[in-house]
């Protein structure tokens, strides 16, 4: 869930209020003309400058005019006002409104031809062979790069991946290129922060799982240095896994594709439990495998700089049935290799996803500290800042 814009929230409170105060008054001036004038109507009658043949006295009835244009007359001339206020504001909106939608419009054309450039390019590029174009010459190379046992961190998958620039360099630079310069027209536009995400998205929807390989990689390295802003502004790895990288394969290697997908999907809504629970200063909580695996997730302060994670695991839970359910992978591994992956994990979705850029640098502490109560190993890990800032993903 995003963050209250609590700010944003009560400006359409009072524009809300404002607005129907001004209606209110206009209602309340014109019925109180009204019963003025009904009220002394009524006492014309009473008076008898009306009389029960509706004979008008000239001299009665000119004083009763004179006072009813005086005062019903100002307060119809105020609701006037009030109203023509209303008119010209809403006029207003709407000629902003409509300035709005053309800017819109005009960002709208832009923008599609640089969608247009960015799938002509794409569909250009291929291998040295000419076998695989467009994004399967990604998913080949990402394949490839996933089949070599030798790639077992991510610096030496950084290394396989410059290999890869260097053989690739004009086609694959000028692919990243436009990509980036797409966000770059999205981040620079005129037009609200709401629309940007849109057309955010509408990029991150093209993008394949071989693109976001190897965009993320391409972040890894100089080529990559502007690019990682929007690549974090913009949350486009957001359906790239763990699972998908080489440096992780010690944990993934001997399990099945079903088992793999689900662990993907647990760790996907971990981390979007992760930025839950920093959002609103909440904890967190789930259960995997039928409670054989529990994750609670909850800031020790309202600035969220320091943030426990631990992870239960229950030695005597025996779950059944699970093939299919988010984390069936879990059941793999030992009590050990699940403490060594979430560690791994926990220092990829903190720092190396983001570049190191939103917890600024090498300044995010992680501890780890175990504790047994009955049948359930507890794995508490603490992830603090040095500078007392608050944490980010």
């Amino acid at each position: 869930m995003n963050p209250i814009n609590l700010k944003k929230v009560s400006n359409k409170i009072i524009g809300s209020c404002k607005k129907g105060l001004i209606l209110w008054l206009s209602a309340l001036v014109t019925l109180l003309g009204i019963g003025i004038t009904c009220w002394f109507i009524y006492r014309g009658v009473i008076d008898q400058f009306i009389n029960s043949e509706w004979n008008v006295s000239l001299e009665k009835s000119s004083q009763f005019g004179d006072f009813i244009g005086g005062c019903v007359g100002t307060l119809f001339a105020l609701t006037g006002v009030f109203l023509l206020f209303e008119t010209l504001k809403l006029q207003r909106i709407e000629l902003t409104e409509s300035r709005y939608i053309f800017k819109l419009q005009q960002f709208d054309s832009l923008f599609f031809n640089s969608l247009n450039l960015y799938n002509t390019i794409l569909s250009n590029i291929c291998d040295n062979a000419g076998n695989n174009k467009g994004r399967k010459f990604f998913e080949n190379e990402m394949r490839q790069i996933l089949a070599d046992p030798n790639i077992d961190s991510s610096g030496k998958t950084k290394a396989r991946y410059l290999q890869f620039y260097a053989m690739y360099e004009p086609q694959v630079a000028h692919y990243f290129r436009t990509l980036y310069q797409i966000f770059n027209q999205i981040a620079h536009s005129s037009i609200n922060e709401d629309d940007k995400v849109k057309y955010a998205k509408i990029i991150r929807a093209q993008l394949s799982l071989g693109e976001l390989f190897f965009l993320y990689y391409n972040g890894r390295t100089i080529y990559g240095t502007k690019f990682r802003k929007y690549i974090n502004d913009y949350n486009l790895l957001k359906h790239f896994s763990i699972v998908d990288m080489p440096e992780f394969r010690k944990f993934f290697a001997t399990l099945t594709d079903l088992e793999k997908h689900t662990c993907k999907v647990a760790f996907l809504e971990i981390t979007k439990g992760i930025k839950a629970s920093l959002n609103e200063s909440n904890e967190w909580y789930k259960t995997y495998l039928q409670g054989k695996i529990s994750i609670k997730i909850k800031p020790e302060n309202k600035i969220c700089s320091l943030l426990t994670l631990d992870i239960i695991y229950s030695t005597n839970a025996r779950p059944s049935g699970t093939s299919a359910q988010q984390g069936a992978g879990f059941m793999n591994f030992s009590q050990q290799d699940l403490e060594k992956l979430f560690m791994e994990y926990f220092r990829h979705i903190f720092s190396f996803s983001n570049y190191h850029q939103k917890n600024e640098g090498l300044k995010l502490n992680i501890q780890l500290t175990k504790s047994t109560t009955g049948g359930a190993i507890t794995m508490h890990y603490r992830i603090s800042r040095a500078d007392n800032k608050s944490i980010k993903v």
